[in-house]
């Protein structure tokens, strides 16, 4: 019984009626990622050479979920919903060929890690057991199933909160829900487990007591707090979950060297990367796809997603930014709306009230402030004056704006697509601009200034 391959099956069948939404339970996110998800993820590092997820509630869209990231995941449905016992059962047929140890997980505990379950599997293994559960010594376990031990210790059963007796519910040692078993019994056992209970549902930890029964090396590993490993049934649970993780990933990021003016107010997604010595603001918010170099400075109040920002960038306070790269050295807001497709080079300047879209900076160029720049290419040293925009859209089509290397933009221009400012171009404050701009010309695109002599006033009386 020292077989080295390994199995997953994912219990994601749950439709969550407590979540009081029709959005399958599994799917709803934590730090930006569905909860499954966060099994997967933790599962995929054991390297398993199987991977089943079992789906009922919209199945599809759990399955499409995990597919577009797992692709070689196994999928089995569990139509109705009679208990973990019978979602395991489910799949049977998907491993009819694999030999080796299965990793039974609930689809509902996004705060498991790669190294909890290494941890387990290892014990798992040096052990040699046939069957090896996951507990917790809880202070509270109302609502959690009781380990039940011997006099010397050796646990004897699992019995479900409804079904314990008075002496069992006073049993402080609680059943977490993560269990490793031999492929060579698993079925087997999940078979002979009955309905006959409180819940009237077939009980995956049922097949702890018939292994005993059985004569089969039944072991544990036991965590210091049940609370991150018992899954997510409200959105009160689903929050307390989020803080969990947010307190985890803040505590990584200042260990590794990362600076935060209030960690508590600083909200991470699952995948964001933070370089040492960058230092954090109050109220900053990353969604997912996010990457920060070393030694930036980003200021509070700001919002993130999907960009990459390089070594030595600033990010002033209350700026947005989405779907963008801004290199080293570049500053950005405050006040900034950066949309995706924007692209800043080295030392490139985006200021206050500044929108941009599809917009690249070459190095050096600069837009301090109240301009827009949609679908345009800005090259190195070009100076945009304020209240520039780039005209972008015809009701029809988008077009695009390109001004070359060493260009001044004068105030207020308007600067109507396709067009292309040539290099070492200057267009006079207050142009609309409609035709392309040579290299080392002046540009006006406005009327000519004509001063009227007016008629004295007259001051009425009171």
């Amino acid at each position: 019984m020292s077989h080295s391959a390994l199995a997953t099956i994912i219990l994601s069948a749950g439709k969550g009626s407590r979540m009081k939404t029709d959005l399958p339970k599994v799917l709803h996110q934590v730090a930006q990622r569905p909860m499954v998800m966060h099994l997967m993820d933790a599962t995929a590092t054991l390297n398993p050479e199987k991977m089943v997820a079992i789906v009922g509630h919209k199945a599809q869209e759990v399955s499409n979920c995990i597919k577009a990231e797992y692709p070689t995941c196994l999928f089995a449905e569990q139509k109705e919903q009679l208990g973990t016992g019978h979602a395991a059962l489910m799949a049977e047929e998907a491993l009819k060929n694999f030999t080796g140890d299965v990793l039974i997980l609930n689809g509902d505990v996004p705060l498991i890690t790669a190294d909890l379950l290494q941890k387990i599997y290892t014990e798992h293994k040096t052990q040699n057991n046939s069957l090896t559960l996951t507990s917790a010594i809880a202070e509270d376990p109302t609502g959690l199933g009781r380990i039940i031990r011997d006099a010397e210790g050796n646990i004897t059963k699992n019995v479900e909160q409804k079904d314990c007796s008075a002496e069992q519910a006073l049993v402080k040692e609680a059943n977490v829900g993560i269990y490793i078993v031999s492929s060579d019994y698993l079925f087997d056992l999940i078979k002979q487990t009955g309905n006959n209970n409180a819940a009237g549902e077939y009980y995956i930890t049922d097949i702890i007591g018939l292994a005993i029964e059985k004569g089969l090396k039944v072991g544990s590993y036991t965590v210091d707090d049940p609370k991150p490993y018992l899954g997510v049934n409200t959105p009160l649970q689903l929050a307390e979950n989020e803080r969990i993780y947010q307190m985890r990933k803040r505590e990584m990021m200042l260990l590794s060297g990362v600076r935060m003016k209030a960690p508590e107010s600083v909200y991470f997604a699952y995948d964001t990367k933070v370089g040492a010595g960058t230092y954090l603001g109050a109220n900053i918010h990353f969604n997912a796809g996010v990457s920060i170099g070393e030694n930036a400075y980003i200021e509070g109040d700001s919002y993130f997603t999907d960009s990459n920002i390089a070594n030595q960038a600033m990010v002033k306070a209350f700026s947005h930014v989405e779907g963008a790269k801004i290199a080293t050295g570049a500053t950005v807001g405050p006040f900034a709306r950066v949309r995706p497709g924007s692209d800043f080079a080295e030392n490139t300047k985006v200021g206050s009230f500044v929108e941009t879209k599809k917009a690249t900076l070459a190095q050096g160029a600069s837009v301090a402030h109240l301009s827009y720049l949609g679908d345009a290419t800005i090259g190195a040293k070009t100076n945009i004056g304020g209240g520039t925009i780039t005209c972008n859209y015809d009701g029809v089509n988008k077009h695009q704006t390109i001004i070359e290397d060493n260009v001044f933009i004068g105030s207020n221009n308007a600067l109507v697509a396709p067009i292309c400012i040539k290099e070492g171009a200057t267009t006079a404050a207050g142009s609309a601009l409609t035709e392309d701009v040579p290299a080392q010309s002046l540009a006006f695109g406005r009327a000519r200034q004509t001063n009227k002599i007016q008629p004295a006033k007259t001051v009425k009386e009171a």
